[in-house]
């Protein structure tokens, strides 16, 4: 399942709320779905693009960069790049803002969806005060230099 990159332009105004703008869920074995097991992609408690790992099989982690706000009610262009190697990188508007390396991650089966209103954990935030747009998945890890076009051609 990986590597992916996530692309999209968001704009909002929710304030420290872990709202989750792209989220990836895994089948529990009980047959529920877990919100802690899987990949949150949301805005964290700082109001920055931020990114949740929760992985049954091995890692737990996260990025929580400090900085820059999202919230301002502008539209921003945000980037989240997953590689094969579970090194995750986080874009706003065409600049890194975070990066880690998680190392191999959990790719069972799970479905990537955009949770709305509280969905049960982390990312329990209003996303319906989110708009997205111009949302684009690869089944690639785009480079820097890709991100920056991406944002340069659709701004």
């Amino acid at each position: 399942r990986y590597p992916l990159s996530f692309n999209f332009w968001a704009k909002t105004t929710v304030s420290a709320t872990f709202t989750s703008f792209i989220k990836r869920s895994l089948p529990a074995a009980n047959g529920s779905t877990l919100y802690d097991q899987g990949i949150n992609i949301l805005i964290d408690n700082s109001n920055s693009l931020g990114i949740r790992i929760d992985n049954a099989v091995a890692q737990n982690g996260a990025i929580y960069p400090t900085s820059p706000a999202i919230n301002d009610n502008n539209w921003h262009f945000m980037s989240v790049i997953i590689a094969s190697n579970g090194t995750i990188n986080l874009y706003v508007d065409g600049a890194l803002t975070g990066s880690n390396t998680f190392g191999a991650l959990n790719s069972s089966a799970g479905t990537f969806g955009f949770p709305s209103g509280n969905d049960g954990g982390l990312g329990t935030g209003q996303s319906s005060n989110v708009q997205m747009d111009d949302i684009r998945i690869y089944n690639r890890a785009l480079s820097a230099a890709e991100i920056m076009a991406l944002y340069n051609v659709t701004r």
